[in-house]
């Protein structure tokens, strides 16, 4: 397949060079016009094409042929008489291009044989691929290509196999992915492709542009992070100074808290031609930390487990102290937790509802606890077994089983400052205990 038909005086980036004249003395002289095609091609290939002259308005033109190689060049010879104004073009396949055309002076003796030197190369490949850590494709994302001048614009979306190719010139080339921030992706030159039947990560390219999220119920600034393909969630922690102020824990978001989401600024890799280019998500980690005790408030020690997240499952053993940490998936909501105790062969069972521990404070910052995550909190310590609903009349004897519990002398039941405070040291201390 023919591509355009540029310049050879001028190459083919645009540049403007006026027509070679050749003025003969007499009508009846000859001249010579030589133009030498070399390729730089590192293989040694040669392109199928075109190679024309335009002599007074006419074309001439002649078959580019292999067989007239000498090394890595070919030389074509065209032929006149009288002045004529000269002009060479050329018609290459499309993967192939124009490098640079130059004019060369034929000698002393040759006044009438014109010579000109064609360099051209054959186009080159890049290819992309974006997985996570665990080898699952992660499709559409945005991309732009960094590539030698005279390529055509090499952008796009990643398709559902979260791979890419284009056709570029040779030289350095360089690519962003735009909506996903520095840090967030490492080259990795070991790997080859996804994993075998690995399934792509839903991605939602709506919320890589977000620049303001609501939170939900459940939502941590790890969780809404993740979300956007930041492994990291301090940076978006430190451009949210109003939230800082009103939540102590950037973990644990009241629905209603508006997050704001700094701009991506993506990294810029190099890319190797002729071979797929593979880049890997950084995921952050994500541990549910729990500490497991009996009715009469004694560790779980060293009894088995399991944790079960979707089709996500791992197991093992809780330390002297009953404490379990396990690694999960950023975006886990909900998870299972089975234990077996060693006085009671009987497996039992917990649902864990993972980042929707409410704030023990007031949506709004102020120092007014909330009572939904004081009593959330009362549960998981064992001194509460009703509705998180924020009632105060429900809450009240749970609080002063916990003042009495502190060796309050007076525990009155209400929920003060102090109350809180001791109840999230203590909750952070100790973990679930039910």
């Amino acid at each position: 397949m023919a591509g355009t038909a540029p310049s050879l005086l001028g190459g083919d980036a645009g540049r403007s060079v006026d027509p070679r004249e050749i003025v003969t003395s007499c009508s009846k002289q000859e001249w010579t016009i030589e133009v030498t095609v070399r390729s730089l091609d590192a293989k040694g290939d040669y392109p199928h094409g075109f190679i024309k002259v335009r002599l007074a308005g006419e074309n001439i033109q002649t078959r580019a042929d292999k067989k007239k190689m000498r090394g890595a060049e070919a030389l074509y010879t065209f032929t006149g008489r009288g002045p004529a104004r000269y002009e060479a073009t050329t018609q290459l396949p499309t993967d192939w291009y124009l490098l640079a055309a130059k004019s060369v002076s034929a000698g002393p003796g040759q006044p009438r044989v014109q010579k000109i030197v064609l360099e051209v190369n054959k186009m080159a490949w890049v290819g992309i691929l974006v997985i996570d850590e665990d080898g699952r494709p992660a499709p559409g994302l945005s991309y732009s290509f960094s590539v030698p001048a005279g390529s055509d614009p090499a952008a796009g979306t990643l398709g559902s196999d979260a791979s890419a190719r284009h056709q570029v010139r040779r030289g350095a080339c360089k690519v962003k992915f735009l909506d996903v921030p520095a840090g967030a992706l490492a080259r990795d030159a070991a790997a080859t492709g996804p994993a075998p039947g690995a399934k792509p990560l839903q991605i939602q390219p709506a919320l890589l542009k977000q620049k303001q999220v609501t939170a939900q119920q459940g939502d941590s600034l790890l969780s809404i992070a993740w979300a956007r393909l930041r492994p990291d969630w301090r940076p978006v922690w430190n451009a949210n100074v109003p939230l800082q102020q009103a939540r102590r824990d950037p973990q644990m978001l009241m629905p209603g808290d508006v997050v704001s989401i700094p701009p991506a600024v993506p990294d810029e890799f190099m890319c190797d031609l002729e071979q797929v280019n593979v880049f890997r998500l950084k995921r952050p980690c994500a541990m549910v930390d729990i500490v497991l005790r009996n009715g009469y408030g004694y560790s779980l020690a060293e009894v088995p487990y399991e944790v079960r997240i979707g089709s996500y499952t791992s197991a093992g053993t809780t330390d002297r102290t009953g404490r379990l940490c396990e690694v999960v998936p950023p975006s886990a909501a909900e998870a299972t937790l089975a234990v077996w105790p060693q006085d009671n062969a009987r497996r039992r069972l917990w649902k864990l509802e993972i980042g929707k521990l409410l704030p023990v404070l007031a949506p709004d910052g102020t120092a007014v606890p909330d009572l939904r995550g004081v009593q959330a909190r009362l549960a998981s310590l064992g001194f509460y077994s009703g509705p998180i609903d924020g009632d105060p009349n429900k809450t009240r004897p749970a609080v002063a089983d916990l003042q009495d519990f502190a060796a309050n002398p007076k525990p009155d039941g209400i929920t003060t400052v102090t109350v809180t405070a001791l109840l999230e040291a203590l909750h952070n201390s100790l973990g679930v205990s039910r």
